[in-house]
């Protein structure tokens, strides 16, 4: 046995031995503690015992030990515990919260209909109704702590206290409102200190009782007093944002529902604010500052977060909520307003991503969070640029092709997913072209620039795809249909290249059409070269051979196919000839290369090695060896 097994018994049989003291010392204390509560309550009366009893065979005495009788205390029969399956009307604690959350939310009725019946009867005074108001608000906030008082001392923790305590909140809310836009008291500026004041109090309270519902009712209030108490869309959005930002220290650490409320209630709040961004230019500098804000602390808190443990709901939801705002804001600006904005939004997010330390053992929801934002800024960047609606599929294939590129680099899953959804938006918006590539009218339109630098783009992303595939552990599985996918579209961007070239040329030289059909039979004669490098490769490579092979003689059997059913027609003159003549070569020479893989592969299986013909005739002048 080696030395490692016997440290190992050795530790084990130590820790044993502790455990057994530590069970001792437990069990004494129990008995002492037995002893005691027997002591205390009496004994039980002891029954007699009847009826014959035999008398016992005289033996040689033996001393015997005798054990001390323990006086074991009778304890009250165990209880049933409750059944998980009693209906949710018989759960005490259900019915409380239920009854609490509808009293509230009827009372909180109540008061805004006495209210607004007040103002319109023009009962008593506005200062009395103020004061009645605030009286009576604060009322329900002090019985609600003397109710959780008792619930404490009960040994309960039912919701009445909590409902209570946020109708008392909603109460001072409605009074700050009245005072501020309905009485003009106060300033906009003071009544939402005044409302801040509220809200920091219902926080506390939420602290003191550790009750999360509680604070979840205060950041709601916040976000829906926001917009009827600041009466502008950017003091509303500071409003929330202030108050958003002061709350992140409290879900960081045991709420995360506050989290994801908290920074969804602000965004949607921030959202309806751009909403008025054309109506209110004067506010678009203060909206833009506050919505800079809210995604640097978005961005933060999901760092901090993803720093502190795996990344949590309320991380990834405050890196993605705090990122929208920010994309409509910057919609809203000028071009080069919005370029620069959307490029700073880009820039945050990989930084966030690349410089932030976590754990990535169970998958980096953090990284996919932080990847949001960018995606959706380079999506709304094409849109801003001058000229990229003519030609999108452009600009989005070199964003993808830089997303693709950067996450074979840095070995990112979330960047690579980032680069498949810009990829596909990028492929899509290249159907149209692709599809008028084959209309002789339709490449007459065309300025033959941005064609050609899309169908090289194009391939330009397919290779970068291929590459990004194999440096990605994950993604080994989809290695195979990535592979075919990247070689069909890089294929389909080389005779979109090779049209536009053609047309290009033939602009120059007069004669379009000749340019066309040229160009059509350089790309199908690209198709087939495409097909014997394949083929080649895949002959020579053991890993991937057969889908190598497969590929070849599918991509072989495709350009056949438009070189019948396409060329044909399409082109006439030297270029058909030249398409056939080339492309058919190409065919036999594949054939060629097929058998002779075929006869080394068969050779290999039979154990014999392939001798080439200069081995079986010898030099020139001599007999031929024997086999």
């Amino acid at each position: 046995m080696s030395s490692p097994h016997i440290d190992e018994i050795r530790r084990l049989k130590a820790e044993l031995a502790s455990a057994k003291q530590t069970i001792d010392r437990v069990g004494q204390g129990l008995n002492q503690l037995e002893l005691q509560m027997g002591q205390q309550s009496p004994a039980p009366p002891r029954q007699p015992v009847t009826g014959p009893v035999a008398a016992p065979t005289p033996a040689a005495p033996t001393p015997v030990a005798q054990a001390v009788p323990v006086m074991r205390p009778q304890l009250p029969p165990p209880t049933q515990p409750p059944s998980a399956l009693v209906a949710w009307w018989q759960r005490e604690s259900t019915i409380v919260r239920v009854l609490g959350i509808a009293g509230a939310i009827v009372t909180l009725i109540g008061l805004v209909l006495l209210l607004v019946l007040a103002v319109q009867q023009n009962w008593f005074t506005p200062t009395l109704r103020v004061v009645l108001g605030t009286a009576l608000s604060v009322g329900l906030v002090a019985l609600a702590w003397r109710l959780r008082a008792t619930e404490r001392r009960a040994g309960r923790s039912g919701g009445s206290a909590v409902a209570l305590a946020a109708t008392g909140h909603a109460g001072l809310y409605l009074v700050v409102l009245a005072i501020t836009q309905l009485y003009h008291w106060v300033s906009t500026p003071v009544g939402l200190a005044l409302a801040g004041v509220v809200a920091i109090a219902g926080i506390a309270t939420a602290v003191k009782w550790q009750s999360e519902q509680m604070a979840i009712i205060q950041v709601v209030a916040i976000g829906l007093l926001a917009f009827p108490l600041a009466q502008s869309p950017g003091l509303a959005a500071a409003f929330v944002v202030i108050m958003a930002v002061g709350l992140a220290p409290a879900h960081l650490r045991t709420w995360p529902r506050l989290g994801v409320v908290n920074f969804v209630t602000a965004g949607f709040v921030l959202l309806t604010a751009t909403s008025a961004f054309g109506t209110r230019p004067h506010e678009a500098l203060l909206l833009t500052v506050v919505c800079a804000a809210f995604y640097l602390a978005g961005i933060g808190f999901s760092v901090a977060d993803a720093r502190r443990r795996r990344a949590t709901a309320s991380g990834v939801v405050a890196a993605i909520a705090s990122g929208l705002p920010w994309l409509a804001v910057a919609w809203d600006h000028g071009t080069a307003t919005a370029v620069v904005l959307l490029l700073v939004a880009v820039v945050i997010g990989f930084a966030a991503f690349v410089l932030t330390p976590r754990d990535r053992t169970d998958g980096d929801g953090f990284g996919w969070a932080t990847m949001v934002t960018p995606t959706l800024a380079v999506l709304v960047l094409v849109t801003r640029l001058p000229g990229s609606w003519d030609y999108p599929a452009a600009t989005l294939l070199a964003a993808a092709t830089v997303f693709v590129l950067v996450a074979g680099v840095l070995r990112a899953e979330p960047v690579a997913g980032a680069g498949a959804v810009l990829s596909a938006t990028g492929l899509l918006s290249l159907l149209p072209l692709l599809l008028s590539s084959f209309s002789r009218d339709d490449m007459a339109d065309q300025p033959w620039v941005p064609v050609l630098v899309t169908g090289l783009l194009a391939a330009v992303w397919a290779g970068s795809a291929l590459w990004t595939v194999s440096r990605l552990a994950r993604m080994q599985s989809a290695r195979s249909a990535s592979l075919v996918l990247a070689v069909l579209l890089g294929l389909l961007g080389l005779m979109l290249a090779s049209v536009a070239t053609g047309v290009g040329v033939g602009r120059s030289i007069g004669d379009e059409d000749a340019g066309f059909t040229s160009g059509h039979a350089i790309g199908t004669i690209v198709w087939m070269l495409a097909a014997a490098i394949l083929l080649v490769r895949g002959l020579k490579r053991a890993e991937h051979a057969d889908l190598g092979v497969k590929l070849a003689l599918g991509l072989a059997a495709v350009a056949v196919a438009k070189l019948f059913l396409y060329d044909l027609a399409a082109l006439d003159g030297i270029w058909r000839g030249a398409a056939f003549v080339v492309v058919g070569l190409l065919l036999l020479g594949l054939g060629i290369g097929y058998a002779k893989a075929l006869e080394r592969a068969k050779a290999a299986a039979d154990g014999v090695t392939p001798r080439p013909p200069s081995a079986l005739h010898g030099p020139p002048g001599s007999s031929p060896k024997p086999r």
